[in-house]
């Protein structure tokens, strides 16, 4: 559960380092991103590939909300206050919350990057650009470090991050393919309701 969980945080954090990523727009205008995502899952030990896709939605204000639809639906929340998923049956699991000292430094880690804080981002990241235009961020801290080898982001054309691939330390990566379809929409009902559980 701690590394499932420590992957859940850190993919909110590929995400909050994407918005504040964004070319075309400054960070004090954006208040929300919708789009839709891949993801695959590499398992080094045994070799296999798991796909999932679904939806998205970042709020500055609230956190972060995936839809996954395939292969199961269920929805994941996360807050600077916790880490639920709540399953197509409504049922509910906590798999996180701000008690947890890992988690209190994860969380000022993804508010510094969906705000652009450099002195955060700076205390916990080395950040370098690759001749192709890739970005490569390595932890400095050693907890982080245990965890995450690199995170390389990618921009699309329209110069919002398309593409995000995590190397853990056990050899497992994770890849997100990220396709923006709105910036600054209200949010829905369904998901202020998700961000108020």
């Amino acid at each position: 559960m701690q590394k499932k969980f420590k992957r859940i945080i850190y993919v909110g954090m590929i995400l909050l380092l994407i918005v504040s990523s964004l070319a075309s727009q400054t960070i004090d205008n954006l208040v929300t991103v919708k789009g839709s995502y891949k993801q695959k899952n590499y398992i080094a030990k045994t070799k296999k590939t798991i796909e999932s896709s679904g939806t998205f939605v970042l709020s500055r204000e609230h956190g972060i909300i995936w839809y996954t639809e395939k292969p199961q639906k269920s929805v994941t929340v996360m807050t600077e206050q916790k880490v639920l998923q709540v399953f197509p049956n409504g049922k509910e699991k906590v798999l996180g919350n701000s008690g947890n000292a890992i988690f209190n430094s994860v969380a000022l880690l993804t508010k510094s990057l969906f705000t652009q804080d450099t002195a955060v981002i700076e205390k916990y990241l080395h950040a370098t650009q690759t001749e192709s235009g890739v970005w490569v961020y390595t932890p400095k801290d050693d907890t982080l470090a245990s965890v995450i080898k690199k995170i390389e982001l990618k921009n699309a054309d329209n110069g919002y991050i398309g593409s995000a691939v995590i190397t853990y330390g056990n050899g497992d990566t994770t890849e997100y393919v990220l396709s923006v379809s709105s910036f600054n929409e209200a949010l829905t009902t369904d998901a202020t309701t998700y961000f108020e559980k």
